[in-house]
């Protein structure tokens, strides 16, 4: 059994899940008439956009505005979350062939972050985050909701250690690799909360159950606290991911960019 789905980001029809057996008649001169034939369709073609509550995803391939730096990186999900920018200064670099090929965004550290205007989700949220820590700086914040230390995901208080909040304190303190990319998941779902990097043992606990509202990347939600990270691909969902969405979701990185 499978599903097949129809992909606007693709543009056509593509497997979901599972697989599909077809069949059509086709002229066989061997025995000069036709006969049936069957083919399968196998899924694997999964994409973020079929992710239950998706509300915003980003794509290092897709979506960038140029200025100085990064002007815009537009919100692939359809709900206009985009991260802005305006100011050159502040804006991330763009790097070409990072991993498996794919372009990141390397803010600096020092002041630079983009940010979403303000909209509603969370908790339950789910963030999927695929960077890299350049470099581990204590109370350095890799993003943030609309209020600060609400939706965040920050170092502290020592490497490799990270803390996640929603109006309670979560710590991963061993997993957070250093100058090496990964996929964070982060589930924000009051005492059902996760921290997992990889396939690393997932911590779980609470954090809270203040709302999140927008995001911002690269800073606190007031622009301080800046960390040196690149980053290649998020994808945010309204819903506190499922262990098969979550699966899905490692499947579609381990192809795309092998980790």
């Amino acid at each position: 059994m499978g599903k097949v789905v129809y992909d606007p980001f693709l543009n056509k029809i593509r497997m979901e899940y599972g697989t599909i057996t077809r069949m059509s008649a086709i002229y066989d001169p061997v025995i000069g008439r036709e006969r049936a034939n069957y083919s399968t369709m196998t899924g694997g073609g999964f994409t973020p956009i079929g992710i239950p509550g998706l509300n915003t995803w980003y794509r290092s391939d897709l979506g960038i505005t140029m200025d100085t730096g990064v002007k815009i990186w537009a919100d692939q999900s359809g709900g206009g979350h985009h991260l802005i920018q305006n100011t050159g200064s502040l804006q991330p670099s763009l790097l070409t062939n990072q991993l498996n090929g794919f372009s990141a965004l390397s803010f600096d550290g020092v002041d630079d972050f983009m940010q979403t205007l303000l909209f509603t989700y969370g908790p339950p949220a789910t963030i999927f985050a695929v960077f890299k820590v350049r470099n581990y700086v204590n109370a350095t914040s890799i993003y943030d909701g609309s209020v600060t230390f609400t939706g965040t995901l920050r170092m502290q208080p020592a490497s490799p250690s990270v803390v996640t909040f929603a109006g309670t304190n979560l710590f991963d303190a061993t997993d957070l690799p250093i100058n090496s990319y990964t996929l964070s998941t982060v589930i924000f779902n009051g005492a059902s909360s996760v921290i997992q990097f990889g396939n690393a043992t997932q911590v779980t606990g609470d954090t809270g159950a203040n709302a999140i509202g927008g995001f911002t990347l690269g800073s606190r939600t007031d622009f301080v606290d800046n960390s040196q990270i690149d980053v290649v691909e998020i994808i945010i969902t309204n819903t506190a991911a499922t262990t098969t969405d979550r699966n899905n979701v490692k499947a579609y990185i381990l192809s795309r960019y092998g980790i």
